[in-house]
């Protein structure tokens, strides 16, 4: 019986629930809970899982020096990390983004491009989002710039 259980788990062939409708308890006539199910055939499951996992790893190298780029694609993917470049390079021209007036000028272009269709509104965020850093920078230069000044002008007043 355990064998049986081991073999249909290993080969998929029926579901815990399956299994469970055909293994009848001998002290009641009825058939097991999935909760007697795991209790009584836990070693089962485990080895049936390993088995599995054997069988399916084994196809899988196999496929792997066979060259097969779709289980190079995916091996990349699960174990190295690798991910497919999200989204597509947009042709679009933005002016200069030297000052916060140019920063103005470029939220325009890009609205008036989404309005003819150019970009999508997607593509519009995403070039926004850009145009945004550039203006944290420049806002950040300006700020940096305005400090250095009150600070000289602090050095002057220090008498010594």
């Amino acid at each position: 019986m355990r064998e049986l259980v081991r073999m249909n788990l290993a080969l998929r062939a029926y579901t815990h629930s399956d299994l469970c409708a055909v293994l009848i308890n001998p002290a009641t006539g009825d058939p097991i809970s999935l909760q007697t199910f795991a209790r009584c055939f836990a070693r089962e499951i485990k080895t049936a899982k390993i088995e599995l996992d054997n069988i399916a790893s084994g196809g899988f190298v196999k496929q792997l020096r066979r060259g097969n780029m779709t289980a190079f694609i995916w091996y990349s993917k699960t174990q190295w990390g690798w991910s497919e470049r999200k989204g597509r390079p947009v042709q679009f021209e933005l002016p200069a983004l030297n000052t916060a007036a140019d920063i103005v000028s470029a939220q325009a272009a890009i609205s008036a491009a989404m309005s003819a269709g150019t970009l999508t509104p997607t593509e519009a965020t995403e070039v926004s989002a850009v145009v945004e850093l550039h203006r944290k920078a420049i806002e950040t230069a300006e700020h940096e710039a305005f400090i250095e000044k009150i600070e000289e002008g602090m050095a002057l007043d220090v008498e010594p």
